[in-house]
Parts: C-alpha cells; sequence; structure tokens
C-alpha cells in the first residue's frame, strides 16, 4: 500500500516537470493564514461570488493569490479540495475569456498589450502547476473508476491551460520552449499509459455545462493550433481558428495506421509539433492524425461562406465574409484536409545579403542608385576587379557604418553566428532556399517593422545579384532576430528605369521616371517583363513606357498585374515596339504653348 506524504516537500517534482514555477514556495504563517476557500465545492462558491464581474484583472488577481496560498501550505487534494478545484477553474473562465478578448482588442505594441499578455500567462500557469500537484495526490488513490475519472480531468486541464500558453506565445511570435513540447508530450504518453486519452470528461470551459471533451482531442487542438503559426495569420485569426476547432464535435483522433488522410504525424520524443509524415522519417514512435474528420465542416463552412458572400450587397459585409473565405481556406490548407504537396528540397546556405524591406526603402536604394556616380554604383564589381586597390578603403567604409548602427541599436554584433566575419555587420543572412523561396534571419531592429505581404530586395555584395520576394510569414526566433520566410518573385533581377509617354508618343505627360527591378525580357520572342513597381505607376493601364536596350529603347505596355500590393505590384509588362534612339531623351525638352513669330522680309537687291 502506498503511503501518502502530507507534509512539504521542497524537493519533489511536478508530472509535467516545470522547473521554473511561477508560484514561490511560502510558508506564511498558520495564525495570518485565511480561509481555506478550497476546502470544498460550497466554500469556493462562495468565494467565486464575490468575484468582480466585470473586472477580470481583479478577479485574476485574487484567484492567482489563492492559488499561491494553497501551494505555500502544501494542502494535499483530497476529493473534496479536487472537486473545488474543478469549480473554481470553471468559475474563473469567463474571467480568462475576457482578459483574452481585452488583449486581442489591444493596441499592439502598447503597455495594456504586455499587462494582459502577463495576466493570462500568470494565472494559466498557476492553475498549471496546482494541476500537477492534484495529479500526483489523486495518483496515489487509484484504483476505482472514480479516481481514473478524475485523474483524467486533471490530464485534461493540464493540458488545455498548455493550449493557453502555446496560444500566447502564437500570438506574439514567438516559440514554444523545448521543455514545454517535452511536458506536452509526456503527459499525452501518460495518458496513453493509462488508457485514458479517448474517455469522455465534461470541458470546464463549456458555460452550458454539457460539451464533453477528451485528453487526445485537447492534444490534437493545441497542435493544430501551432501548425498555424507561422507568422502569416493575425492574432486574432489564430484565436477564431483554434476556438472554431473546439467547438466541432469530439471526433479529433490519431489512427495506428496509414489511410488517404494520414498526412500529418507527430514524434513524441522531439520537442515540436503536427509535421508531415512523409519528414518523419523512421521514427520509432508516432501519431498520425487523420485530417478526413475536418474535410466536411470545413468544406461546408466555406460553401456557406461562399454562398453569402454572393448574395451580399453591403459592400463592409463583403470584406468580412472575403476575409472568412480565406481564412477557412488557409485551414484547409494547412491541416491538410484535401492533400498535400511535398515541400520542395532545401539547400542550407550562409549567404549574406543586404536588404531593402518594404516598398519605401527599395525605392529608396534605387533611386540612391541611380543618382550615384558609375564607380560608385558598381563599387561592388569594379572594387574586386585586379589592380583596384585604391578603392578598398570605400568599400569597407559601408561595412563600418553598419557596424557602428548595429552595435548603437543595442543588437548583438555575434547573432550570425561568426562574431569575426566582418560581411555579417549589418546584413541579413540567408539561412536556406529553395526553387519557390527562403529562409532569412535579420536583426530584430532591422527586421521589426515587415508584415506579411511586404516586398524585400535582397542584393549580394559579392555577385551583385538582386532577387525579389514576397514576405510569406515571420516571427521572432530569438531576442535579438526575426525569422522571415520568403517566397521568390524573380531572380537575378536587375534595377529598371521605366520613362512614361503619352500613348501616342508626341510629349512627355509625366517627367519623373520610375525606378523598379526587374529580369530580362523573356517569351518566344523576348517581349514579357516581369517587374517589381510602384502601384502608383500602374493606375493608368494605358500607359506606355521607355526603357533603355542594347539597340535603342524599348517602348512597354502594362500587360497585367501578377500580383497587386498596398504600395507596389509585382506587374508584367509586354514590349511592344523596338526603336532608335536614347530612352528618356525627350523628357529634357522644353515644350511651350507660344507661338514664335518670325518676320520674313523681303531679300536684298
Amino acid at each position: 500500500m502506498v503511503t501518502r506524504r502530507t507534509g512539504p516537500d521542497p524537493d519533489s517534482q511536478t508530472i509535467g516537470g516545470f522547473q521554473d514555477s511561477i508560484i514561490a514556495k511560502r510558508h506564511p504563517d498558520e495564525k495570518a493564514r485565511g480561509p481555506d476557500h478550497l476546502a470544498n465545492r460550497t466554500r469556493i462558491a462562495s468565494w467565486l461570488e464575490s468575484l468582480p464581474l466585470t473586472e477580470p484583472t481583479r478577479a485574476k488577481d485574487a484567484a492567482f493569490a489563492l492559488l499561491l496560498e494553497q501551494d505555500s501550505v502544501r494542502l494535499p487534494f483530497t476529493v473534496e479540495r479536487t472537486d473545488a478545484l474543478f469549480h473554481l477553474d470553471r468559475g474563473m473562465h469567463p474571467h480568462l475569456l475576457k482578459l483574452e478578448s481585452d488583449y486581442l482588442a489591444a493596441k499592439p505594441g502598447g503597455e495594456l498589450e504586455q499587462v494582459l499578455w502577463r495576466a493570462c500567462s500568470d494565472l494559466a500557469r498557476a492553475f498549471i502547476v496546482t494541476y500537477e500537484r492534484a495529479f500526483t495526490d489523486n495518483l496515489e488513490r487509484l484504483g476505482s473508476r472514480a479516481a481514473l475519472q478524475t485523474l483524467t480531468l486533471v490530464l485534461a486541464r493540464i493540458i488545455h491551460f498548455l493550449a493557453w500558453q502555446a496560444r500566447l506565445c502564437a500570438y506574439s511570435r514567438a516559440d514554444w520552449i523545448p521543455g514545454r513540447w517535452q511536458q506536452l508530450h509526456r503527459l499525452y504518453r501518460k495518458a496513453r499509459a493509462f488508457n485514458v486519452q479517448v474517455h469522455e470528461v465534461p470541458d470546464l470551459s463549456d458555460p452550458a455545462r454539457q460539451r464533453k471533451t477528451t485528453i487526445e482531442s485537447e492534444y490534437v487542438s493545441l497542435l493544430l493550433m501551432w501548425r498555424l503559426n507561422s507568422g502569416t495569420l493575425s492574432r486574432t485569426e489564430l484565436a477564431q481558428a483554434y476556438y472554431w476547432l473546439r467547438d466541432r464535435p469530439r471526433q479529433i483522433l490519431f489512427v495506428a495506421t496509414h489511410r488517404p488522410g494520414t498526412r500529418l504525424g507527430v514524434d513524441p520524443m522531439q520537442p515540436e509539433g503536427l509535421k508531415p509524415a512523409a519528414h518523419l522519417g523512421g521514427v520509432t514512435e508516432r501519431f498520425l492524425f487523420d485530417s478526413t474528420v475536418l474535410a466536411e465542416p470545413l468544406n461546408s463552412t466555406l460553401a456557406r461562406l461562399e454562398e453569402r458572400l454572393r448574395a451580399s450587397v453591403n459592400e463592409t459585409e463583403q470584406r468580412r465574409l472575403r476575409q472568412q473565405v480565406e481564412l477557412v481556406g488557409y485551414l484547409i490548407t494547412h491541416w491538410v484536409v484535401n492533400g498535400f504537396t511535398e515541400r520542395a528540397e532545401r539547400q542550407t546556405l550562409d549567404r549574406r545579403v543586404e536588404a531593402a524591406a518594404g516598398w519605401i526603402s527599395i525605392a529608396q536604394r534605387l533611386r540612391m542608385l541611380d543618382q550615384a556616380p558609375p564607380k560608385a554604383a558598381t563599387g561592388g564589381a569594379e572594387q574586386r576587379a585586379p589592380g583596384s586597390g585604391a578603392q578598398a578603403p570605400q568599400s569597407q567604409a559601408p561595412h563600418a557604418q553598419a557596424t557602428a548602427d548595429v552595435a548603437d541599436a543595442g543588437v548583438r554584433r555575434g547573432w550570425g553566428g561568426e562574431e569575426n566575419d566582418p560581411r555579417s555587420a549589418g546584413m541579413w543572412i540567408v539561412r536556406d532556399q529553395s526553387v519557390s523561396g527562403c529562409r532569412l534571419l535579420s536583426p530584430a531592429g532591422k527586421g521589426g517593422g515587415l508584415k506579411v505581404g511586404d516586398a524585400v530586395a535582397l542584393h549580394d555584395p559579392l555577385t551583385d545579384q538582386w532577387d525579389v520576394a514576397l514576405v510569406r510569414r515571420w516571427k521572432q526566433a530569438g531576442e535579438d532576430r526575426i525569422e522571415t520566410g520568403l517566397l521568390w518573385f524573380g531572380r537575378n533581377a536587375k534595377p529598371l528605369k521605366l520613362f512614361p509617354v503619352a500613348s501616342g508618343g508626341s510629349r512627355w505627360d509625366d517627367a519623373q521616371p520610375v525606378h523598379g527591378l526587374g529580369g530580362e525580357p523573356e517569351g518566344g520572342t523576348g517581349e514579357l517583363l516581369l517587374a517589381l513597381l510602384p502601384a502608383a505607376a500602374v493606375t493608368n493601364p494605358e500607359r506606355v513606357w521607355e526603357r533603355a536596350a542594347p539597340w535603342g529603347k524599348s517602348v512597354l505596355r502594362l500587360d497585367s498585374i501578377e500580383l497587386p500590393g498596398t504600395d507596389w505590384c509585382w506587374a508584367r509588362l509586354r514590349v511592344v515596339a523596338r526603336e532608335p534612339g536614347v530612352a528618356g531623351a525627350r523628357a529634357e525638352e522644353s515644350f511651350s504653348d507660344e507661338v514664335t513669330e518670325i518676320e520674313i522680309t523681303a531679300p536684298r537687291e
């Protein structure tokens, strides 16, 4: 028979392995201790009624203080005390939801956002630590069906609050630390050891007290939510996706054998979440997720949204419905409902590049290149040529200035991994790339302003090569760096200078040229050209352009807009004529509406 230890054990470890508990082990004076609110359900119900309904922050502080005191006195979790903890959990859930809603509505980067984020995180972690102690105490009473049901509910709630922690990390675009992943997988494996992973228990997060849940569904819900944490979705969309999933019937399960829908799996021995089953390799243990259970609800939701979009006449409602349609389509793709496309093979690199992020920075860089003298504009190639040693100090000046900027900004100089490499100063690093995109690391101070959908131009100073890409995702990869996923627009691009002319070619309607990045003409006869241009330049589809060419100049016209951005566009231009002369030469001619009178005199004899 197992003897329960009633006294405090400072060396004991909780089942989840929390070594950094936010609840300090304090031992207050017995006389100063307040009433034991967790003694039974009646006392905790009376305590919950005393909480302010309209002030979730005060309710959180009161609950946190209560859990702190319970952890300090180390009272054992009897059946009555465990039931009171469940009642406290159910009663505090509306306050937690209100805190999360206020956080999602708060202005990003403000002080209120940080306060609300910390409030949600602290209370969730306090519940985790308390439930871990309850698990240890109830484990000693295991032997009846009621005790097994209580143990199952405790495990389900721990995983539920771990999902809170993971969701808060996803909101802030941060990675979940390996210790939390290991804790999550260890809890699920323990549930499988007790064979309770699919036993239904009450969902304490349901205000109607009717919904049931299982340990496995809570576990998979967390994994599916984390699969969306690529930086592409906003934090509100992440919350919508998670709660949509929790409202589904509890049929989200793992399967033992391969099926047509088992494209995703998890390796419980690795600190990571769901990934394509083909990428798991020869692992000894893996859990396969059957995504076909989500196919019908997601596709039916998509069909209803599209039908409402077709019937809607309100522009505001149409915009909201289009956003929801895009979100559901994103869920179908990332939860592998309709299929899975094998990711292109990636090549590991350590390539330093100069980056211009956002169209404003790109345009400024292109104007500087156009206004600089020829030697300075092509200094990357000329200064490396034999016999050009006199230009070496000029080539090192930008790197020295960039190094000073990085040092002044407080960014660790060795963030790229090679402190002695002068090329890493102020540069971004391409870690790996494929035929479709690349993974880019940037100092936090330089990449913090990036948003999903921004255009980025990468310049390799060694080869003088330009690459144009689109930001598909980004997240904080550390205190001093940001990881960005890019989709290639064009490789080996060149700066372009386009001169707008009237469609008839008679005179210039805009004397200012337009700078862009594009490639050489493509197609069967070289008549097509893809280029990154400012959005204002393509507002008039009838406008004609000229650009310099080896034979003189090319006359181009807008063919189509491949992808529109906020202040940029990826456009396809068509070469309509090749003419001799100099592009933009007529821009310097003066056009006057005045009539010059010529005096005609008779010829002299």
